[in-house]
């Protein structure tokens, strides 16, 4: 399962690795025929490697629907990751976000250049001309924050990230900021009228497939959590409202 935090910097060494490997096997056979096995002996052998100086994490090769390697490698502190762990994934859950939008968009309820105003209420002058692909692409000017980490619905946390001074006018400049995908989730939340954790789950994961994907929520959902190569800080462990990362 999917959750926010941290990815291991390993993963995409050894993810070239064996697209190296399977790219060999993949000239000399079709793309729906079997692979040869030297192919994923080699990819196994790139694992080892990868396991030996340090990475840990889950591998998947596939090719069509046959699981060529599915499994858990390494260890984080001594203690080995287990097949049903639980992941966090940090700020590349900040997709999940754009997606849901993106969703919305395709269901003609929101259009990404609506200025958020259109969305959601309250919104101050300064920041009236912030636009939904502003937030989604760290342009609109808001400044780098966690204001809305301690609110408890979409309306305080709005309240706690309009409240700050811009830092930029909007569209000006890349600022990242963890505030535009917050008040992105708020539109969703807005938009749909249903919590974003529900939307989620009705309009993308499921649909997707995505059965083991969901939000860090609390103590319950940190129990679960494989093994991390430093402590959680703190500002994760008592998530109240809010979007994947």
């Amino acid at each position: 399962m999917a959750y926010p935090g941290a990815v291991n910097g390993r993963s995409a060494a050894l993810l070239f690795a064996a697209a190296l490997a399977f790219g060999a096997a993949s000239s000399t056979t079709r793309p729906d025929g079997p692979v040869a096995e030297p192919a994923i002996d080699r990819i196994r052998v790139a694992i080892d490697e990868e396991v030996a100086l340090g990475f840990s994490g889950a591998v998947l090769v596939a090719r069509g629907e046959r699981a060529l390697i599915d499994g858990v490698y390494g260890s984080v502190g001594g203690r080995p990751l287990a097949p049903d762990g639980r992941f966090l994934i940090a700020s590349a859950a900040k997709q999940f976000t754009s997606a849901a939008l993106a969703r919305l968009q395709d269901q003609g309820r929101v259009d990404l250049d609506d200025s958020i105003a259109r969305h959601l209420d309250a919104v101050p002058e300064d920041k009236r001309a912030i636009t939904i692909r502003q937030l989604l692409s760290h342009t609109s000017g808001l400044p780098q924050g966690y204001a809305s980490e301690s609110a408890t619905n979409r309306h305080e946390a709005q309240r706690a990230i309009l409240g700050q001074p811009l830092t930029a006018a909007p569209g000006a400049k890349f600022q990242y900021s963890n505030e535009n995908y917050q008040l992105a989730v708020a539109i969703v939340e807005a938009v749909d009228g249903t919590a974003y954790a529900e939307f989620m789950r009705k309009e993308l994961l499921d649909r997707a497939g995505l059965h083991d994907t969901g939000q860090l929520s609390g103590a319950s959902t940190i129990e679960r959590l494989s093994p991390l190569g430093g402590p959680l800080p703190p500002r994760l462990q008592n998530l109240r409202w809010g979007g994947f990362g």
